[in-house]
């Protein structure tokens, strides 16, 4: 064998060796699912405010502020994969990012939580309102379903559910990382 033909060869089987090594990791979460989980703050008391973040399926979060046509979720009621998209389109990257096999975790909680919440309480007035969601995605509707996990502010609510709890708890260390 000649030696440049030799060279080449191996120059070859590094580069696919390095290709394959950068290919996106199989991470368990569903290939067509792109948030996972979401907090935004709202307030129009005194001007509209409505900044938050998304964090998608790779553990990036993704942050807003005031979006020109976000869509918007209700609990009980999911938005398209489409308006996903469309969300998505309109945030930046932080320089926060969370581990994908702590992601998993969180996110095989948020798989399993039900839906018992405590009764409304008014708090305050004009402070707004920070929402803690967590996506459950169906593949065959391509949609995304929100599942409230708290609310504080002006009025709070929180779902006892002990998955929640956790998962609400790691988020709001994630919001103080986020904009603090």
């Amino acid at each position: 064998m000649k030696p440049r033909y030799f060279i080449f060869r191996i120059i070859m089987l590094l580069l696919i060796g390095f290709f394959v090594a950068c290919e996106e990791k199989d991470t368990g979460i569903e290939p067509d699912r792109k948030v996972v989980f979401e907090v935004n703050y709202a307030n129009s008391a005194w001007f509209k405010q409505f900044r938050g973040f998304v964090i998608d399926k790779n553990g990036m979060v993704r942050k807003y502020d005031n979006p020109a046509d976000w869509n918007a979720v209700k609990e009980g009621s999911g938005i398209s994969a489409s308006q996903m998209e469309q969300n998505l389109s309109q945030t930046s990257e932080s320089h926060y990012t969370v581990p994908v096999q702590l992601l998993e975790q969180y996110i095989s909680l948020a798989d399993n939580i039900s839906s018992n919440y405590t009764k409304p309480v008014r708090r305050g007035a004009d402070h707004g309102i920070i929402s803690y969601y967590a996506y459950l995605y169906n593949d065959k509707k391509q949609t995304y379903t929100p599942i409230l996990l708290g609310q504080t502010g002006d009025i709070e609510i929180f779902n006892t559910d002990k998955n929640a709890v956790e998962i609400l708890e790691w988020l709001s260390g994630i919001y103080e990382h986020a904009y603090n």
